[in-house]
């Protein structure tokens, strides 16, 4: 098997390609990334150009060629031969924008570059400020031109990612706003293209904002020029801009064979699971795990996929296909007149009251052929009852009864000591039998994220809002099975077909009652709960695994960047880079 290189694996790795961004523009302004000529003329006449008595003019002295340059709580490197430390505002002029008067901003006239309008790379104009054009002809000083680069001084702006910009002709007039920075290079001292990848680099926003939480909110331009640079030589930061913008068009194409890979991934994942899922019999199903079963471990490489495959197995159990059926069961026939035998005793008792009828389930009506002794039913056919919370907004507690929103209902069990919302015992107490849960109720979603079903394990007093629907099975065994159909994707289908409204859908009570499900016989049922019980154990292994390998993954990232970024040279490495896109 061939061996991969450490850019492979780099690139490979979750956020590999972002980090992989981030060691190519370190080691371009560290030096690293191109090999130095002793023929270019070294930055020390460019700083003698621009006056070197300047460079002792604002605290200790710049470092000379390979001495090491300490800045606080950063750690320091050697400048390449050629190469000078200098203060930044020495190469690179600062201007604050100007605290324009919010009376003065009109809707139209000359745009305002704000904070928010600084976006990465870009100017983003969905906020816009004015200010008309006879007042803005006073400011000419702060008038942007094309190719001027402002800097957000926002610093959590900073800390998750720098907003940098580059002013664009579409972009005039307009004029540069307080809190914004206009940085231009200084004649004969630095390239706008090098000064825009420096200022990109992780090294910048490392010096500009080391602490990311030091509850200041904004950055000055005193403080961005006094952080230093090491300048290189004028041609050597043309060979650097070119190498760089090579190698960010290979990052380009590995994110997008990477985007490609994931969505071919997902297609194929879908499309052979959807095979399976949709076997007509146990022979087909059979063939189609073969080709499945083919390919496990090219398909299970990641954790979404197991999703995909835990799904299957759930609609593989609604189907009878998960286990064989065996002949001297009860049928499902009988179970039904069990089930219709206690709804009676109930509505004897006065507990519910008897269902409104609903048509029965035609040939046309069944989603796919059941095995022998099962039966299509709807849930109201299997349920006491079927119903949701209390539609009147119930009093208040700092304490009492614990009182559930659609929030609180997630995958997995139920989490009622989390709840942070309480009724009176007294309004409780008040409440109708039916919608005071007891152990074995399934409590199911029906407002936006819909759809998550979860049983009630054991006896505690709890309400919930009229956003969660409750199915009480009238036969106590049919709760872990019934449990099963409600997660699968044929309930969802016919939750989703029934859903309302447009900003949040919503699944009527009409619709709960109203779900066609699979019955198969109650033995089968038991012996179908406890194999997909174990089949999901088996999942969430494989899921932690895969997460595992990932989280390794992401840390042999972070270690290859922290371990090349000081001692590396892609100079020679051009071609792994290129070979692994």
């Amino acid at each position: 098997m061939k061996r991969r290189n450490g850019f492979e694996l780099l690139a490979t790795a979750p956020d590999g390609v972002p980090r992989l961004r981030e060691l190519i523009l370190s080691l371009a302004v560290q030096g690293k990334l191109v090999q130095q000529d002793s023929t270019d003329e070294p930055a020390s006449k460019i700083l003698d150009q621009l006056g070197a008595d300047r460079l002792t003019s604002r605290g200790p002295k710049a470092s000379r060629t390979g001495e090491v340059l300490k800045d606080a709580g950063n750690e320091a490197f050697h400048a390449p031969v050629g190469w000078e430390w200098a203060p930044f505002d020495l190469v690179v002029e600062c201007l604050n924008g100007y605290a324009f008067k919010s009376e003065w901003f009109r809707s139209e006239g000359v745009r305002l570059v704000r904070n928010a309008n600084v976006s990465h790379g870009h100017i983003n104009w969905e906020q816009v400020a004015c200010l008309d054009t006879e007042t803005a002809a006073e400011f000419e000083r702060f008038a942007l031109e094309a190719g001027d680069i402002v800097l957000s001084l926002d610093r959590p702006i900073i800390s998750s990612g720098l907003k940098c910009a580059e002013i664009k002709a579409d972009d005039l007039p307009c004029l540069l706003l307080q809190r914004v920075a206009k940085l231009t290079p200084r004649a004969g001292s630095i390239t706008r293209p090098f000064l825009k990848m420096w200022l990109a680099s992780p090294y910048f926003t490392e010096l500009l904002d080391p602490g990311r939480s030091n509850g200041v909110p904004h950055i000055s331009t005193k403080q961005i020029g006094a952080i230093r640079i090491a300048l290189p030589p004028l041609a050597e930061q043309a060979r650097i801009v070119a190498k760089v913008d090579q190698l960010m068009q290979l990052c380009d194409e590995l994110e997008t064979r990477g985007r490609l890979e994931s969505a071919q991934h997902a297609r194929l994942t879908a499309t052979l699971f959807d095979a399976l899922g949709s076997s007509e019999s146990a022979h087909a199903l059979a063939e189609n795990w073969a080709r499945v079963a083919a390919h496990f471990d090219l398909l299970l490489d990641r954790p979404e996929a197991v999703d995909v495959l835990e799904q299957t197995i759930l609609q593989l159990a609604v189907r009878g296909l998960l286990l064989p059926q065996e002949s001297n069961d009860e049928p499902a026939s009988d179970l039904l007149q069990q089930i219709r035998t206690e709804k009676d005793r109930l509505i004897a008792e006065g507990k519910v009251k008897r269902d409104k009828p609903l048509p029965a389930i035609t040939e046309d009506d069944k989603p796919f052929e059941l095995p022998e002794q099962w039966e299509w039913v709807r849930t109201q056919d299997i349920c006491a009852v079927i119903t949701d919370g209390d539609h009147q907004a119930p009093p208040k507690a700092a304490a009492g009864v614990p009182f559930l929103v659609i929030g609180d209902v997630r995958w997995g069990s139920l989490d009622v000591a989390s709840a942070s919302r309480f009724v009176p015992d007294s309004y409780f107490d008040g409440l109708d039998w039916s919608k005071k849960p007891i152990a074995g109720d399934i409590l199911y979603t029906t407002v936006g994220s819909f759809g998550i079903p979860v049983l009630v394990t054991e006896e505690m007093r709890f309400c919930f809002q009229r956003h969660i629907g409750l199915f009480r099975p009238a036969h106590i065994t049919l709760q872990p099975f019934l449990n099963l159909v409600l997660a699968s994707a044929l309930v969802l289908q016919q939750a989703s077909a029934r859903a309302t409204g447009i900003a949040q859908k919503t699944v009527p009570l009409s619709a709960l009652r109203d779900f066609k499900i699979p019955l198969p016989p109650l033995a089968e049922q038991h012996r179908i709960v406890v194999r997909v019980e174990d089949l999901s154990r088996l999942c969430a292994d494989l899921r932690a695994r895969l997460a595992a390998r990932q989280t390794c993954q992401t840390r042999f990232a972070e270690a290859l960047v922290g371990q090349m970024a000081p001692t590396a040279s892609l100079a020679t490495r051009t071609d792994d880079l290129a070979a692994a896109a």
